[in-house]
C-alpha cells in the first residue's frame, strides 16, 4: 500500500547550569607538642559541574508499496554551562614540636567540569516498490561553556621543630574541563524499485569553551628545624581543556532499481577553544635548619589544552539500476583555539643551614596545546549505467594564537656549608602542536 511506514523520530535534549561558587577559609590551625602523628590540613573546593545528553534510535520498521519508508530522523542536543568560582584561603597554620609525623597542608581546587553529548541512530527498515527508503538523517550536538574560577591564598605556614618527617605544602589548582560529541549512524536499510535508497546524512557538532582562571598565591612558608625529613612546597596549576568530536556513519543500505543509492553525506565539526591563564606566586619561602634531607618547591604550571575532531565514514551500499550510487561527501573540520598565559612568581626563597641535602627548585611551565584533524572516507558502492560518479570534498583548518609571558623575579639565597644540592629556576613555554590528516579510499 502507499503511504505507509514515513515515520519521523525527533529528540530535543538540552541541560543548562548556572553555578556561582564563593568560598573562604580565614581560620587558624596550631599544632604544638612532642610527637605530633596527624598535621593540620585546609582545603577548599569548588566546581565539579556535569552535564550529559544520550540518545538512541532503532527503526526496523517496512512496508511495501509506493512512497514508503521514507523516514526523518533528527536528534538536537545541548548542554551551555556558566560556572564561576571563587576562592579565598586566607588561613594561618602553624606546627610546633619535636618528631612531628604529620604535616600541614593548604589546598584550594576549582574546576572540573564535563560536558558531553552522546547519539546513536540504526536503520534496519526494509521497502518494495517506488520512491522508498529515501531517508534523511539529522544530528545537531553543541557544547558551550564559560567558566571564570579566582583561587586566592594569602595564609602562611610556619613549621618548627626537629626531625619533621612531613613536610608543608600549599596548592592551587583550577580548570580540568572537558567537552566532547559522539554519533554514530548506521544504516542497513534496503529497498527494491525506482528512486529508493537516496539518503541524507548531516552531522553538525560544535564545542565552545571560555575559560579564565586566575590564581594568586601570596602566603608565607617557613620551616625550621634539624634534619627534616620533608620539605615545603608550593604549587599553582591551571589548564588541561579538552574538547573532541568523533563522528561514524555506516552506510550498508541496498538500492535495486533505477536511480537508486544516491546518498549524501555531509559532516561538520568544530572546536573553539578561548583560555586565559592568569597565575602569579607572591610567596615567600625559608628552610632553616642542620641536615635537611628535603628541599623547597615552587611550581606554576598552566596549559595543556587539546581540541580533535575525528570523521569516519563508511558507504558500502550499491545502487543496482541506470543513475545509482551517485554520492556526495563533504567534510568540514576546525579548531580555533586563542590560548594567553601569563605566570609570574615573584616569591623569595631562602635556605640556611649546614649540611642540607636537598636544594630549593622554582619551575614555570605554560603550553603544550595541540589541534587535530583526522578525516577517513571508504566508499566501496558500485552501480550499473550511469552510476558511481561520486563528489568528494574535504575542509580542515587550525588556527591556534597562542601567547605565553612567563616571569621568574624571585630571589633565592643559600648560606652555610656542605649544602650538597644546589637551586634551580626553570621557565618552559611552548610545545604545541597541529596536525590534519586526511584518508579517501575509493574502490
Amino acid at each position: 500500500m502507499p503511504l505507509n511506514d514515513n515515520d519521523t523520530f525527533e529528540v530535543d535534549q538540552n541541560n543548562g547550569l548556572n553555578d556561582s561558587d564563593f568560598n573562604m577559609n580565614v581560620g587558624t590551625a596550631n599544632q604544638e607538642g612532642l610527637f605530633n602523628f596527624g598535621g593540620a590540613v585546609q582545603g577548599i573546593s569548588s566546581g565539579g559541574n556535569g552535564q550529559s545528553n544520550t540518545s538512541w534510535i532503532t527503526d526496523t520498521g517496512g512496508a511495501g508499496g509506493w512512497f514508503n519508508g521514507n523516514d526523518y530522523y533528527s536528534v538536537d542536543q545541548d548542554n551551555e554551562m556558566l560556572d564561576s568560582d571563587t576562592n579565598a584561603n586566607v588561613g594561618t597554620l602553624n606546627q610546633a614540636g619535636l618528631f612531628n609525623f604529620g604535616g600541614l597542608s593548604q589546598a584550594t581546587t576549582s574546576g572540573g567540569n564535563g560536558q558531553s553529548n552522546t547519539s546513536a541512530i540504526e536503520d534496519g527498515g526494509g521497502a518494495g516498490g517506488w520512491f522508498n527508503n529515501n531517508d534523511e538523517f539529522r544530528v545537531d550536538q553543541f557544547n558551550g561553556m564559560s567558566d571564570n574560577d579566582e583561587n586566592m591564598q594569602v595564609g602562611n605556614i610556619s613549621q618548627t621543630g626537629g626531625l619533621n618527617f612531613a613536610g608543608v605544602d600549599q596548592s592551587i589548582t583550577s580548570g580540568g574541563n572537558g567537552q566532547s560529541n559522539t554519533t554514530w549512524v548506521g544504516d542497513t536499510g534496503f529497498s527494491f524499485g525506482l528512486g529508493n535508497g537516496n539518503d541524507s546524512y548531516w552531522t553538525g557538532q560544535s564545542n565552545n569553551m571560555f575559560d579564565n582562571d586566575a590564581n594568586a598565591n601570596g602566603a608565607g612558608i617557613s620551616q625550621f628545624g634539624g634534619f627534616n625529613i620533608a620539605g615545603a612546597g608550593q604549587s599553582i596549576t591551571s589548564g588541561g581543556n579538552g574538547q573532541s568530536n568523533t563522528s561514524n556513519i555506516n552506510d550498508f543500505s541496498l538500492g535495486f532499481g533505477a536511480f537508486s543509492d544516491n546518498d549524501s553525506y555531509e559532516v561538520s565539526q568544530f572546536n573553539g577553544l578561548y583560555d586565559n591563564d592568569q597565575n602569579m606566586n607572591l610567596a615567600t619561602i625559608q628552610q632553616a635548619g642542620f641536615g635537611n634531607v628535603a628541599g623547597v618547591d615552587q611550581t606554576v604550571f598552566s596549559g595543556g589544552n587539546g581540541q580533535s575532531n575525528t570523521s569516519n565514514i563508511d558507504d558500502f551500499g550499491m545502487g543496482l539500476g541506470a543513475g545509482s550510487s551517485n554520492d556526495e561527501f563533504s567534510v568540514g573540520q576546525q579548531n580555533i583555539m586563542f590560548d594567553n598565559d601569563i605566570n609570574t612568581n615573584v616569591g623569595v626563597i631562602a635556605q640556611l643551614g649546614f649540611g642540607n641535602v636537598a636544594a630549593i627548585d622554582q619551575s614555570i611551565a605554560s603550553g603544550g596545546n595541540g589541534q587535530s584533524n583526522t578525516s577517513w572516507i571508504g566508499d566501496s558502492g558500485f552501480g550499473g549505467f550511469g552510476n558511481s560518479n561520486d563528489t568528494y570534498s574535504i575542509s580542515q583548518a587550525n588556527m591556534l594564537l597562542d601567547n605565553d609571558n612567563n616571569t621568574n623575579a624571585a630571589s633565592a639565597s643559600q648560606a652555610f656549608a656542605f649544602n650538597f644540592s644546589d637551586f634551580d629556576q626553570d621557565i618552559v613555554s611552548g610545545g604545541n602542536g597541529q596536525s590534519n590528516t586526511s584518508t579517501v579510499d575509493d574502490a
